[in-house]
């Protein structure tokens, strides 16, 4: 779950935070009357979020899948790190506010220190967090989106090096001209990559049941199999009798699957490994029905195919065979950087040749 300027990101959702709530400005939100991270900015907290899960799915092209593990992810982590963080928060959003993001430098070099003092830790908790959450968040993405998330991790990098350099200048009394945040570097970076398709055996990871992806599948595959107005009547039919087959379940299953939810977030915050992976194998399993549901609208919605659609679907998406010839491959010479020899054909011996080789003698019995 990363862009190149997440820590901005996160740090403009504490300031967005403490902007809305006003009555705050002195104190942390009191949260005795409502749920930790649930008080009178929520709205303005979710707003943040839903715009930075959109910009992130768009940056990474994701399918509706990924899209709703990303969603549910962002708001785990996000509320969670400002309930276990808030006394660090708090003071550095306050700091960064009055310093504009540190382009404007008390005169008081004690003040400059207690800026520094304030934010600096703050950084570092948001890059742990962070970093934490990108590792389980790749496990979504496919080999040519992870092209794209190496490429934002290495910028994420160096940015967190050269904040936590600047903030420690603001420590040390001795501020930087260009604040707390380093300019972009520019770099282009990969493509956007292609949209995943919905695979027919989804691995989800996400916080609700997702009945949802069963109209985006029956859409794809429409498209794929380039359907005529009958097929596409009779598919949409099919997939109005499993929806409702989907929701039933997923209202019958909502508490049980919550506490599945549950458990798995509790293991993950203990990072206790062995917990995540009962926990992992109990979501997976929560889903089978689910999955056995899906599975079952797939197998009707091919009853809808005709011969010739299979076939051309198939040809479509053949794998090319590989080139099993040595055609194009560099030699050991040529990988140091030698020029290879032209080869030449040896001619073939003519009987009656001198140098001929003598045939072998005939074996006696």
């Amino acid at each position: 779950m990363v862009l190149r300027k997440r820590i901005n990101w996160l740090l403009g959702l504490g300031m967005a935070v403490a902007a809305a709530n006003t009555t705050s400005a002195q104190t942390p939100p009191d949260d005795t009357a409502t749920p930790p991270g649930f008080g009178p900015t929520s709205a303005t907290v979710e707003r943040i979020m839903e715009t930075a899960v959109h910009n992130i799915a768009a940056r990474y092209n994701l399918n509706e899948l990924q899209r709703i593990s990303t969603n549910d992810l962002m708001k785990r982590e996000v509320r969670q790190f400002l309930r276990d963080h808030e006394a660090e928060v708090w003071p550095a959003i306050r700091s960064m506010l009055q310093t504009q993001f540190g382009l404007v430098k008390p005169e008081d070099v004690e003040e400059v220190k207690r800026v520094g003092a304030a934010t600096r830790p703050l950084a570092k908790l948001a890059k742990e967090a962070i970093f934490r959450a990108n590792e389980e968040w790749r496990q979504i993405l496919n080999e040519e989106q992870k092209k794209v998330h190496d490429f934002d991790m290495t910028e994420m990098r160096r940015t967190f090096t050269e904040i936590d350099t600047n903030l420690a200048s603001w420590e040390e009394g001795n501020p930087k001209d260009n604040g707390f945040f380093p300019i972009p570097s520019g770099q282009a970076g990969p493509p956007r990559p292609p949209q995943p398709r919905i695979p027919e055996k989804p691995d989800y990871r996400g916080r609700e049941i997702p009945v949802g992806i069963l109209a985006i599948y029956v859409e794809e595959f429409i498209k794929d199999y380039n359907l005529n107005e009958g097929q596409i009547t009779a598919c949409r039919s099919i997939l109005v009798e499993f929806q409702e087959r989907a929701n039933t379940f997923k209202n019958a299953k909502k508490e049980e699957f919550a506490k599945v939810v549950k458990g798995l977030d509790d293991a993950k915050r203990a990072r206790d490994t062995a917990g995540i992976r009962r926990a992992t194998l109990a979501h997976k399993k929560a889903l089978e029905p689910f999955y056995a549901i899906f599975s079952e609208m797939q197998e009707r919605l091919k009853g809808q195919l005709t011969t010739a659609q299979l076939q051309k679907f198939a040809d479509r998406n053949k794998p090319r065979e590989r080139d099993r010839t040595t055609k194009g491959r560099k030699t050991a010479g040529e990988k140091k950087g030698q020029t290879p020899k032209p080869k030449v054909d040896k001619p073939k011996p003519v009987a009656g040749d001198p140098k001929a080789k003598p045939a072998p003698a005939p074996k006696k019995d």
